[in-house]
């Protein structure tokens, strides 16, 4: 990082780095840069500083940065396995992300994102907003029972 992009960063005394970085911050071989220098860390297509913890509020944020528009926040919902991730720290990330539309829409629309676009809609008593994103009230896993003969 040089310094102009510090001060651009830290405009002044008490000023803080943003907890999620893009490339509308610095550009991408700076991002990348710094996590090689262990400096910050990858979430979804941000970066995290090392400092920070990584919350439900920032993995929604970060999953948020991975649709084509801002307004399909409120299009979208995350379900399953990715709202698990987002809700419960001990699930790990899914391979793929699975959204649900939050209204009656044509999936192709979607067709671009890395993740599955679920048809139908997801009713709103089964989802919540994290973050501005529409994330699916899930159940944690739970143990399977064993069988007793």
């Amino acid at each position: 990082m040089t310094s102009a992009d510090l001060a651009r960063l830290f405009p002044g005394p008490g000023a803080h780095l943003p907890d999620l970085l893009t490339t509308a911050d610095m550009p991408l071989a700076q991002l990348i840069g710094a996590r090689l220098r262990g400096e910050v860390y990858a979430l979804e297509r941000g970066f995290v500083p090392i400092d920070i913890p990584e919350t439900s509020a920032l993995r929604a944020r970060a999953l948020a940065l991975a649709l084509p528009e801002p307004a399909d926040s409120h299009r979208l919902c995350a379900v399953g396995a990715s709202a698990r991730w987002i809700r419960d720290f001990d699930v790990p990330r899914p391979l793929r992300h699975t959204f649900q539309g939050t209204q009656r829409h044509r999936t192709h629309r979607w067709s671009i994102l890395d993740a599955t676009v679920l048809p139908g809609a997801i009713p709103e008593e089964r989802r919540t907003r994290i973050a501005g994103l529409w994330v699916e009230l899930t159940e944690p896993e739970s143990a399977t029972p064993a069988h007793s003969d």
